[in-house]
């Protein structure tokens, strides 16, 4: 019985089990609860927003899943710095940390900039946020998946929070869907205790 009990004790001890702190898949067809677009453009600019397949002959269809994605287009000449920016996350009690996006870009030609950005400061403004990487103009015209290890970055962080940011002058324009966020927790070894006992 003992060694039947050290045997299960040393598989608990690597035992780790994944959670899906955010799936969002845009299909309320508004902003996310907790959600914010932060607009530093000029007036009049285009920004973030959540759309549906059919509101515009310019955006993807189909979406990535489901009918909404978040949609940036740059249709006129005023200059756009637009942030998608999530609610923020407390990861304090995770060991690793997992982003994972659909992305769909048009004109490549036209491109700009689209960065992925995140920050770990309470109730962050734009200044606090460091560029994890830039979305770029390859693989325009298809659904691109990006999916990104931000253990090092945000596991362990009680207030995490990250952005897509847009920048440009009539130039390319960008979908986001099926948002992913997923971390790990390891079993704690004060737990082992209560499973002993039910031996």
């Amino acid at each position: 019985m003992k060694f039947l009990q050290l045997l299960i004790l040393l598989c608990l001890a690597a035992f780790a089990f994944a959670v899906d702190i955010v799936d969002e898949d845009f299909e309320g067809g508004v902003t996310p609860t907790g959600w914010q677009i932060w607009q530093f453009g000029e007036p009049g600019c285009a920004e973030w927003g959540i759309c549906a397949v059919g509101d515009s002959t310019f955006m993807p269809n189909p979406a990535h899943s489901g009918t909404h994605y978040a949609w940036h287009d740059d249709d006129n000449y005023d200059t756009s710095d637009s942030w998608l920016v999530t609610d923020t996350y407390d990861l304090s009690t995770y060991t690793t940390v997992n982003v994972d996006f659909w992305r769909y870009g048009k004109y490549s030609g036209s491109y700009n900039y689209t960065g992925f950005w995140y920050s770990t400061v309470p109730s962050p403004g734009s200044t606090d946020f460091t560029e994890a990487f830039e979305l770029g103009s390859n693989h325009f015209g298809q659904w691109w998946q990006f999916n990104t290890d931000f253990t090092s970055e945000c596991a362990g962080e009680a207030t995490v929070t990250f952005a897509w940011v847009y920048f440009g002058l009539y130039d390319h324009a960008e979908a986001i869907d099926d948002f992913l966020l997923t971390a790990t927790v390891s079993l704690e070894r004060d737990t082992w205790g209560s499973i002993k006992s039910i031996f």
